[in-house]
């Protein structure tokens, strides 16, 4: 239940997905990078959200507004989990993906566009629309001849646009078995 906003377990108000689906991704990072969520739900119960919890209090006490900034003293001090992260800019992301207030969470397009965000490679179109002159290298300088052979250079990760299995093979699965 980590990756269950806590507005949403506590059913306070009309529940939008949207502001849900940030605090997972959050939580997802935080999982990944420490091998295990980082409390077991976001209730005060538990003692790892209750200090999360503790360093959110303390801090929109001191900054109503509720907006995390990126700058020194911009944002909450929310324990030793999220001191440990490997930049500041990523604990500011997180804080800002994990804001305990829903209309103050960052929206994905925001957490997307973040500048620490922007840093990460990603070599797939978003689009089939980009997919004309979206050609991407894979093989960088550097890397180990070996590897350089087994990579496929300029590639796309999107699926084609259309079958190449023949019609006689394929099997739609809300058509019935297949055999009537």
């Amino acid at each position: 239940m980590p990756y269950i906003a806590p507005e949403v377990l506590a059913k306070k108000g009309d529940y939008d997905p949207r502001p849900l689906d940030v605090w997972s991704c959050a939580i997802v990072f935080m999982t990944m990078t420490y091998g295990g969520a980082p409390w077991s739900a976001a209730s005060k119960e538990g003692q790892g959200y209750a200090r999360f919890q503790q360093g959110w209090d303390a801090w929109l006490a001191e900054h109503p507004d509720g907006v995390v900034r990126d700058e020194k003293g911009g944002f909450p001090k929310c324990g030793p989990l999220f001191d440990r992260l490997d930049s500041p800019a990523i604990r500011r992301l997180m804080l800002k993906m994990l804001h305990p207030l829903p209309e103050k969470r960052i929206g994905v397009a925001q957490a997307l566009g973040s500048p620490i965000m922007r840093l990460v490679e990603c070599c797939s179109p978003e689009s089939y629309e980009e997919r004309s002159g979206c050609v991407v290298d894979a093989c960088k300088k550097g890397q180990a001849k070996s590897a350089a052979k087994m990579v496929q250079r300029k590639h796309s990760h999107l699926p084609p646009t259309e079958h190449r299995t023949p019609k006689f093979f394929q099997h739609r699965f809300d058509m019935g078995d297949g055999w009537s």
